[in-house]
């Protein structure tokens, strides 16, 4: 397009500051001093996730689960004398991101009588 005659003029704009809001959540659970589980999430709504025509899906959730069990809390009478301590962990966690602003709204627009005048614009 830059070998045209007359080569296009193009110009980039950025319509709206970023913005995320987030929400987050933290819950710890504890059974009988040896079994523990600790849950948290947190949900982000994004600007950059949602297009010039208001569609898109703005929001994404990304969770965590935690769980330990302390094995020798609960066989305490039975463990031998030189496992004072013992315990098993999982977790499992999730992440998430939005995109860099603007991207989903890219696009270049050729403007009228740019080829004899003629638009770039498909018929």
């Amino acid at each position: 397009m830059t070998n045209s005659v007359s080569p296009l003029s193009t110009s980039a704009s950025k319509i709206a500051p970023r913005y995320i809001n987030s929400l987050f959540f933290a819950a710890s659970f504890t059974y009988k001093n040896a079994f523990f589980l600790d849950v948290t999430g947190r949900n982000d709504w994004s600007s950059a996730l949602v297009y010039m025509d208001g569609s898109g899906t703005p929001s994404y959730f990304y969770p965590s689960v935690s769980g330990a069990w302390e094995f020798t809390e609960s066989f305490k009478s039975s463990m031998p004398s030189w496992l004072t301590y013992g315990k098993v962990r999982a977790s499992f966690a999730q992440v998430g991101k939005d995109m860099t602003p603007w991207t989903n709204n890219e696009g270049y627009l050729a403007e009228n009588n740019n080829w004899n005048g003629a638009n770039g614009e498909p018929r």
